[in-house]
Parts: structure tokens; sequence; C-alpha cells
């Protein structure tokens, strides 16, 4: 792979010119950002690949994108854009 077409130096390039004057980190902020990262690297682990595209995060397994709405806008959804079935007690 040639260097200019390293999927990591484009996400470094956005990253570095994204305006931060100005902007607070809200209270718990770098908590949840590294439960994410966990979570991503726990997919990693298990030997899910992971790709961030349009706003979600997509596998071959499933989706997490944003609908709205309550509770809160992040939904789960299978391939075939469904809800997982959940058991009752599931988090």
């Amino acid at each position: 792979m040639s260097r200019s077409r390293h999927p990591g130096k484009k996400a470094a390039k956005a990253i570095a010119a994204f305006p931060v004057s100005g902007v607070q980190s809200a209270p718990g902020a770098p908590e949840l950002l590294s439960a994410a990262a966990d979570a991503l690297n726990a997919l990693d682990a298990a030997g899910i690949p992971v790709t961030l595209a349009h706003g979600a995060v997509i596998t071959d397994v499933g989706y997490v994108f944003a609908l709205g709405g309550e509770p809160g806008p992040w939904r789960v959804r299978s391939r075939m854009l469904a809800p997982f079935p959940f058991t009752p007690g599931d988090d």
C-alpha cells in the first residue's frame, strides 16, 4: 500500500484539521471515549472487522447508527436493518 493511500493518514489529517478553539470537554468525556475505544478494540479482538462510514459503525454482523429519538439516538441493527432480538435482562 502506498503512503498516500494509507487509511490512517486521511483520518490523521481530518483530526488535525478539526477546529478546537473554544471547545470545552464535557464532564466524563474522556471516560466515555475510552469506553468507545474499548468496545471497538473488543470487536477487533473477536475477529469482527469494523468500518466507520457516514456516521455509522459497520460490521459483518450488524450496524450501529443514529436514528434519533429516545432512548438516545444510537441504535444497533442486524445486517437486515432489523433490531437484534434481545432476551429479557439484556443491557
